[in-house]
Parts: C-alpha cells; structure tokens; sequence
C-alpha cells in the first residue's frame, strides 16, 4: 500500500535496486515492487529488465519472455534485450537455440560482459569446454567482477573436478551478488567436492530457496543429504 502512493519515477527507480535479498529477508517483495511500478508506469523499461532477469533466475520462463517482450518492444538496443531471446530456449533446455541467441548477442555488443558470460554457460552446458572457458575469461576480461561469469567459470572448474579453483570463483561470485541464487549453487557444489559439508548444506539450502523450480539445485541437495543420512 505504500508503494502504491509512491510517484511512479520513485517506484522505477527505487524497485529496480531492490534485490532478491531484500525479499529473502522478508521485507520487500522485490517483484511486487517491480510489478507496482509497472502498474504505475507502464512503460518502465528497467523494470521489465530486472523483473525478466528474476524470473529468469527463478526458472519462469513464460513469466521471463512476456518481460522480454515488452523490453525488445520498447528499448531494443537495452543491454538485457540481446539477451533474453536466448535466456528462454536456455531455461526450457535448448541449448542449441540458446547458444545461437548468445553468439549473436555477443556480436551485436561485443563489450557486454553478460554477453560472453551467458554464451560461455551455455557453452559449459553443451560440453564446449575450450569454446566455453574461452568466452568466460573474455566476460572477465571486460568485467572482471561479473556475477554471471565468475558463477560460470566456477562451473567449468567444477566439470573438471578443480575444487579449489571452482571456489574461488564462486566465493568472488557471492561477494558480487550476494542477492543471486547461482553463486550459492556453485559454491555449495564447491564445497560438497571439498568434502565441507556443512558450508555445502548451508549454501545448498539457499539456493533450493531461492529457486524453488531449479531442479539441479534439488538434486545436489538430495545427493548431500543422502551422503549424510539424512533420508527425510
């Protein structure tokens, strides 16, 4: 209600910050903040940005497309608009169409970090190893502390069995953005393979939390528990 009496610049400007550790906190509901300020203005580009990018990450992908719409629709040239037309084919598992919607994101904004971090995950999905590691150290190259690539790279290491390098990376990763749920999938995964279990556990269980729909994460919580004996 509150939100509601806010001018609707406020709410564009106020609601796109507000991350998904706010809401993990249970003080802000950042989608409705989101949705609010597009009730308000409906034309508020970054708030179709943001949300999309949360409903991406929350695995929603009809709820992620209808914010990339409006996004193309109405600021093709956003840095997210490149994006998304492969975040849905990624979501839904096709990597083929996801890695051909991140090359040519790639192309069309060669500098965008998100970019090359997006087509080098979707690369380490497709076991395009020196493809993959390539473009990741090329995200990093022109951010060195994007959330998505270090996330990322961390997961190539993981692929190799390299622990210790996959940490680091993913420990970078939640310092960055302690408000996304990959960084903590990555790390918790770093440390099963450390065997530190209870740092794994902890993480595991934020990001089951925070991505109630993503099923790896279900699963190298399940596995952890069973090692553990924990058959609940």
């Amino acid at each position: 209600r509150r939100v509601a009496r806010w001018p609707s610049d406020l709410v564009c400007r106020v609601g796109v910050p507000l991350d998904v550790a706010s809401r993990e906190r249970g003080d802000v509901d950042v989608v409705g903040v989101l949705t609010a300020a597009l009730a308000l203005k409906p034309d508020c580009v970054e708030a179709y940005a943001e949300r999309g990018l949360i409903y991406f990450w929350l695995q929603d992908p009809l709820r992620a497309a209808a914010d990339a719409a409006q996004l193309l629709r109405l600021k093709p040239d956003h840095p997210y608009a490149v994006l998304y037309a492969g975040a849905v084919p990624y979501i839904t598992g096709d990597l083929a169409a996801a890695e051909k919607a991140f090359r040519d994101a790639t192309r069309a904004t060669p500098k965008n970090a998100l970019a090359w971090a997006c087509l080098g995950g979707t690369l380490v999905e497709a076991g395009k190893d020196e493809e993959a590691i390539a473009a990741l150290d090329k995200a990093l190259g022109i951010d060195p502390r994007n959330f998505m690539a270090l996330s990322n790279r961390a997961g190539w290491h993981l692929g190799h069995r390299r622990y210790e390098e996959a940490l680091a990376d993913a420990i970078k990763a939640v310092e960055v953005a302690p408000y996304f749920p990959l960084p903590y999938l990555v790390r918790g995964k770093a440390y099963l393979g450390l065997g530190k279990f209870a740092q794994a556990q902890e993480d595991l269980d934020k990001a089951v939390k925070r991505m109630p729909k993503h099923g790896e994460a279900w699963l190298t919580r399940a596995r952890l528990r069973y090692r553990l004996g924990d058959y609940t």
